[in-house]
């Protein structure tokens, strides 16, 4: 942590001078070390203006009701925590939005309000939340545009389902084993998996997957196929249109797994 307070400056060793301004140091101190870890987690995309949900803001619909759970989001340098509900689904051209909600603290051992001697009570620990509310597409105050919007939330650490590939040619899944799939697992990480296999001999380029996202500039992998002479090196290329290629020489039916493949889409 780059922020720490010199302790030795005072006549006796069980006091420490604080004042607000100190305070605000110690906040500011542990700020810096969320922001940075935040940061790297999302890696060279970050973008301030964007809302990154940290955690959780999953959404479920049952009948005419959605329900969010729990988690946070992380915008301009900020986390801010939603402690889950349920709620209306939108009707007409509404969506669901994400308004800001400051919410006062306290506990057993004391917190708002507190009493000031000049101008009575105050409330000074604020807990910055969110709600999920409905409303017009960009009228969320989260951001005050449409990327309050909560489609166009970004999650960073949140796993989702799985989604068939489209086979191209005459590739097809290898019989017993696991279907070309494609799943993003946290900020924009694509992953494949499964094993396909075509029944003729590969020569020179091919298109083998139409993927349904596509990377941010072309992605060139070293891999391998088998085919009935055994291991055989081979080449893919994702370009920017999201088709999958590969390049080798095979000599008969061959079987390329995808399960070390991995990229960051748009």
């Amino acid at each position: 942590m780059g922020k720490h307070l010199n302790l030795n400056l005072t006549s006796a060793t069980n006091i420490a001078l604080f004042t607000a301004g100190t305070i605000d140091f110690l906040q500011l101190a542990i700020k810096e070390a969320y922001i940075s870890s935040l940061k790297a987690t999302i890696g060279n995309g970050f973008q301030l203006a964007y809302p990154y949900v940290i955690y959780g803001l999953t959404s479920s619909t049952s009948g005419g009701n959605t329900t969010f759970t729990e988690g946070w989001i992380f915008f301009n340098n900020t986390i801010y925590y939603y402690p889950g509900g349920t709620i209306a689904n939108p009707t007409g051209s509404n969506v669901f939005i994400i308004n800001r909600n400051t919410v006062s603290w306290s506990n057993a051992f004391g917190g708002d309000p507190m009493t000031f001697t000049v101008s009575g009570t105050s409330n000074v620990h604020n807990d910055n939340q969110i709600i999920v509310a409905t409303g017009a597409s960009g009228s969320g105050d989260l951001t005050n545009n449409s990327l309050s919007d909560y489609s166009n939330l970004k999650f960073i650490l949140n796993e989702f389902s799985s989604t068939a590939l489209t086979l191209q040619g005459t590739w097809i899944n290898e019989v017993g084993g696991y279907a070309a799939t494609c799943k993003i697992v946290g900020l924009n990480q694509l992953f494949l998996s499964g094993y396909i296999s075509k029944p003729s001999a590969v020569s020179g380029f091919e298109d083998v997957i139409q993927l349904p996202f596509s990377p941010t500039s072309p992605i060139n992998l070293i891999c391998q196929v088998v085919d009935s002479t055994g291991i055989v090196n081979a080449k893919l290329l994702i370009n920017t249109s999201g088709m999958l290629r590969i390049n080798a020489t095979t000599t008969s039916y061959c079987i390329l797994s995808l399960e070390s493949i991995s990229f960051r889409i748009k």
